[in-house]
């Protein structure tokens, strides 16, 4: 069955002629079960047809994309990824890894190509209202699927949002953009960032790291009458803590603190 895909690939390249300025790869699937309940044939189905797809498509079409290239008009290849790719969800951990290879896909074929003068980028949207989203959004075949929602924008994303998106990369404003993975939605939601390892025990351990001991210059202030002058010495005793750079550290603290309590929206728009 694969052979037959591979040379029915080629029948279809050879079809088109001897060029070709741009391919989309947009065939995608999607099954959700639990990591430990998926079917191994589920779990094939979601990588060959996301991911080994991808690539077949791009590699078939790359001797006519070549062909079809110019100095000044580049050709393009536009891969479907999924913002699952960045941000997984439970129950879709097949189609998070397959879109993860796609954007990896694009940067590596973007990195190989470009001599060649192929243009290679790839859109991660959010959920997009399709036949694809519609059939898992049942909750009673969706296996505890949940997609994104309304956006704060006041809906879902159309497929005419993605296209406009898509026109971009094909156009001639973007003869220079490659081996780019467009995270694509109307808005984040509100959350805070949470480090691996807690801002305030890694302030603790700067303020406490063993400064080297030895001879250190200290600067010292004393009055004498109606002025005051400062006497350089040297210092040869323990280190003290340092004051100013733990107070130093606090404020970094707060300030990290008070950042994550605020809320930063962040906004992609395409003008059409």
């Amino acid at each position: 069955m694969r052979r037959r895909g591979r040379r029915a690939g080629d029948r279809a390249f050879l079809e088109i002629g001897p060029s070709l300025n741009a391919l989309v790869t947009c065939a995608g699937v999607l099954r959700t079960a639990l990591m430990e309940d998926m079917p191994i044939e589920d779990f094939d189905l979601v990588l060959n047809v996301n991911t080994r797809g991808t690539f077949l498509c791009a590699q078939k079409a790359l001797p006519l994309l070549r062909a079809g290239a110019t100095p000044d008009n580049p050709s393009r290849i536009v891969m479907l990824s999924s913002v699952a790719a960045l941000r997984p969800k439970i129950v879709s951990g097949a189609y998070a890894a397959s879109k993860a290879a796609v954007s990896q896909l694009c940067r590596v074929m973007a990195a190989e190509w470009a001599p060649s003068g192929v243009l290679v980028n790839a859109l991660a949207p959010g959920t997009v209202d399709t036949p694809m989203v519609a059939a898992v959004a049942n909750p009673a075949a969706s296996k505890g699927y949940r997609p994104s929602g309304v956006s704060p924008v006041g809906r879902i994303a159309q497929p005419d949002d993605v296209v406009d998106v898509m026109m971009f990369l094909l156009s001639d404003a973007a003869r220079y953009v490659t081996g780019t993975t467009i995270r694509w939605m109307a808005a984040l939601r509100r959350r805070s960032f949470r480090p691996l390892v807690p801002m305030k025990r890694l302030l603790f351990a700067l303020c406490c790291w063993p400064r080297p001991h030895g001879p250190r210059i200290k600067y010292s202030t004393f009055t004498t009458g109606p002025t005051t002058s400062i006497r350089r010495r040297w210092n040869n005793s323990p280190p003290k803590p340092a004051s100013r750079f733990v107070t130093t550290c606090s404020t970094v603290w707060r300030r990290w603190r008070e950042s994550c309590s605020r809320a930063i929206p962040v906004t992609t728009s395409c003008a059409k």
